[in-house]
């Protein structure tokens, strides 16, 4: 973060695109305490709004193949 050159630039120009903490935390607010939200089993909020995941995320045996790699890599059996 403290660097020269490109990495400063990139660190400052990150620094503005942020957003405010305030923004996320009234997204998990309004989860929480509002109960007419009808949040639908697999979706999720990005900048405020609800969204709804893409047909990749949803295919199940890719999802399975990720969780299967995923073990792989990790050395973590599940089995």
């Amino acid at each position: 973060k403290g660097g020269k050159g490109i990495s400063s630039w990139v660190w400052g120009w990150h620094r503005h695109q942020g957003v405010s903490p305030d923004f996320p935390a009234e997204t998990i607010l309004r989860l929480a305490a509002d109960p007419d939200l009808n949040l639908g089993l697999g979706s999720y909020y990005q900048s405020g709004e609800p969204h709804l995941p893409s047909r990749q995320a949803q295919d199940e045996a890719l999802g399975d193949q990720l969780w299967d790699l995923s073990c792989r890599l990790t050395g973590v059996d599940w089995d």
